[in-house]
């Protein structure tokens, strides 16, 4: 008889591991047969496959992408995961308009005098793309021969004193620059009428030899029609920059042509789609991501991510069939994407869908070598719109292998790795493991499961700095099959304890949440009396507000990623009631906190601890904005969203957003919005203010987006 791993023993031998500086207490038999039925090698393998020549340009649009969404399927096939329809298969088509380099040649022309010859002749130069430069997603057609000019950094700002253009015509020649060549590109071809640019800005500051793969927009903002755009390593530029003043000494210039060749495509691309069956139906399903396109031969970014979720997907399989994991409640599905438009796109169309998710667990960057460029695996929390139980079940987790893999001073029965769970690939390397949870981040697919208009909670986990995303750079070499199995372990394991987890399990999961709340509020209530203290902060009234706002909206936070495991709950039921007390003592806990920060404030100020609105505050509250545009419309740019946010940061942009629900007033949505850059610090995010949050939900409601109402139904957080 083969020993079955349930959701109770991995939870609780997590427990075990992520306070292993405290506990002696070794890893169960059942996660040691988890973590040999994850083979880091076979991920690697399939990242060295999908970053080979047979599948390079695997872009949006690209045939590599499809070949490689086929093979993916054909392996899903071959180890027996279900397709998402039976009639469909493995995969589902979006519409993914994009713009394809089929050919592009350039060549430079120097004025030269062949000795012995009467007159000066042109010579020919012909470079190599893909060897000597890059051509630029989303460049025009076209055929061109011009002068060549240099334009610095191809900046143009006389308010700051700056301007790379001024005294230089551009108007119909080639411009060179060592500035981003999006930038670049809007400047020289928009604004002073450039026939193309040259690039020759690296992804990152201090790889000379390093090449950006980016794209340019196609039209501008005003509709303005594209040129091209070419990209050359910095080293190249400076040499070609110093041969072009050097001709310019002597009276001589150095002409371009450029021939280049795009076709606009509407392939029908986006899911491949792969699950492990639950054996309860009616439950919500786990949905773990992992972006297939990206430039050329990228491999961490992201083939990594899809080579795990194919070693995760296989290894469950495997357990699972062979009788050594019992089947979970809840379906696992495994999506490949196009990043994050196909997303959008599915739930979009297929607006009940994410009715059917409880959990989006996103791999984004997950097998670099740490120690090229000092990098570490962040897993990105849900944002502060949406509080969930998950935030404390990944960070658990991770921590485990965290603490399993770090060296820590005067540990008892130290072996000869230092590591006290040592978790190593065979031909990997023998580094530590640099992760945390952090505030939430975007750019990556976990976006969209996150935004208000979907709602469900979705964690990422994303190396980074990165000196080597998007750039000729990112290729084999530096990817560790040891982080490829860390990562792949911190994601199965989560995935397999929120598939499998029932009320049985409720008083860890209710113990681990509530062992969350209570250090996140003690953060915050030492952030609001912080900010009590900063004179620099604005006046006390101003200050005190501020630390009120923080306190309410981590208690509003915390109360409600408690309440989110009523999921796991039968209603009337033990698991129900003890989700009721445990909200009510993170609530009691909080109101104890208010009492101290007003005690606090009166004691420090010798002021009486009251809250005073503002007439734009009140204002604000009496407003209620809800969403007019569905997500198909936006994602479809039936309705176009505003590009310009004012001085909120990207993050709070999305935020704003998320919060808009036909309930929340303006003053509400600026009430979680400040807090959130409050509690992170402002130096995250930066400063968030109602004039500006305002400000964006005008923009909105202007481009058909979003609609007011008169007061709010519930004033609330």
């Amino acid at each position: 008889m083969k020993t079955k791993w349930t959701a109770l023993p991995v939870l609780a031998a997590c427990f075990l591991l992520s306070i292993a500086a405290v506990a002696a207490d070794p890893p169960s038999p059942e996660v040691k047969r988890a973590l040999a039925s994850i083979q880091p090698f076979e991920a690697y393998t399939y990242c060295k496959t999908l970053a080979s020549e047979k599948f390079s340009g695997r872009l949006t649009g690209h045939e590599g992408y499809t070949a490689a969404a086929h093979w993916a399927a054909s392996k899903f096939k071959e180890w027996g995961l279900r397709p998402f329809s039976r009639e469909a298969g493995y995969l589902q088509a979006y519409p993914s308009p994009y713009v394809l380099v089929d050919k592009a040649e350039m060549s430079l022309f120097v004025e030269e005098k062949p000795e012995g010859a009467k007159e000066a002749v042109l010579k020919e130069t012909r470079l190599e793309p893909e060897k000597d430069f890059l051509p630029l997603l989303f460049s025009d057609s076209g055929d061109s021969t011009a002068d060549l000019v240099f334009a610095g950094w191809g900046i143009s700002a006389p308010d700051l004193g700056y301007d790379d253009y001024a005294g230089l015509e551009v108007k119909g020649k080639i411009v060179l620059a060592s500035g981003n060549a999006r930038t670049v590109h809007a400047l020289a071809v928009w604004k002073f009428g450039a026939a193309g640019v040259v690039s020759c800005a690296p992804q990152r500051p201090y790889f000379p030899d390093q090449a950006a793969l980016t794209s340019i927009p196609y039209k501008s903002d005003d509709g303005k029609e594209g040129a091209f755009a070419f990209v050359l390593t910095q080293r190249e530029g400076d040499g070609l920059h110093a041969r072009l003043e050097e001709l310019k000494r002597a009276g001589k210039t150095v002409r371009v042509r450029v021939n280049i060749k795009t076709s606009f495509n509407e392939p029908r691309q986006g899911i491949a789609e792969a699950w492990i069956r639950g054996t309860d139906p009616r439950n919500d399903d786990i949905v773990l991501t992992a972006h297939m396109q990206e430039e050329k031969t990228s491999a961490n970014d992201d083939r990594s991510g899809v080579a795990n979720l194919l070693e995760i997907g296989r290894s469950l399989n495997k357990l699972i069939a062979e009788g050594r994991l019992e089947r979970p409640r809840r379906n696992i599905r495994f999506w490949w994407v196009d990043e994050i438009g196909a997303e959008y796109r599915y739930l979009a169309e297929n607006p009940e869908a994410a009715g059917t998710m409880l959990a989006n667990l996103n791999q984004d960057m997950v097998g670099a070598r740490q120690s090229e460029g000092s990098r570490v695996q962040f897993m990105s929390r849900t944002p502060f719109s949406r509080p969930s139980f998950l935030n404390d079940l990944g960070e658990n987790v991770l921590n485990a292998v965290v603490w399993g893999n770090m060296a820590v001073p005067l540990r008892e029965g130290a072996n000869s790795s230092d590591f006290s769970r040592p978790m190593f690939a065979l031909k990997g390397t023998r580094e530590p493991f640099r992760a945390m949870a952090v505030p939430f981040y975007d750019s990556t697919d976990h976006v969209v499961f996150n935004d208000g208009r979907v709602g469900v909670p979705g964690l990422s986990l994303t190396n980074w700095p990165d000196t080597y995303i998007h750039s000729t750079d990112d290729d084999l070499w530096q990817v560790d099959a040891t982080q490829l199995k860390r990562n792949a372990f911190i994601v199965a394991t989560t995935s397999y304890v929120l598939a499998a987890a029932g009320e049985a399990d409720l008083p860890q999961l209710t113990a681990l949440v509530l062992g969350g709340a209570q250090q996140r509020l003690a953060r915050d209530s030492q952030a609001a009396i912080a900010r009590i203290t900063d004179a620099s902060a604005g006046t006390p009234a101003g200050r005190y507000k501020d630390a009120v706002m923080l306190i309410d909206t981590a208690e509003w936070r915390e109360t409600q990623a408690v309440e989110s495991l009523k999921v796991f709950a039968g209603t009337g039921s033990t698991g129900e009631r003890l989700v009721a007390t445990t909200s009510e003592s993170v609530r009691s806990l909080a109101s104890t906190m208010r009492r101290n920060l007003d005690a606090f404030f009166q004691q420090a100020t010798g002021q009486k601890a009251e809250l005073t609105l503002t007439d734009e505050e009140n204002q604000a509250g009496k407003r209620v904005p809800s969403w007019k545009a569905t997500l198909l419309d936006v994602v479809t740019e039936k309705v176009k969203l505003p590009r310009e946010a004012g001085n909120l940061h990207w993050h709070y942009v999305y935020e704003v957003g998320n919060l808009v629900d036909g309930r929340r007033s303006v003053l509400d949505i600026y009430r979680i919005v400040r807090a959130a850059s409050l509690s992170a610090g402002e130096w995250y995010y930066g400063k968030v203010e109602l004039s500006e949050v305002n400000r964006l939900l005008e923009s909105l409601e202007k481009s058909g987006a979003i609609k007011f109402w008169g007061q709010a139904t519930q004033p609330r957080n």
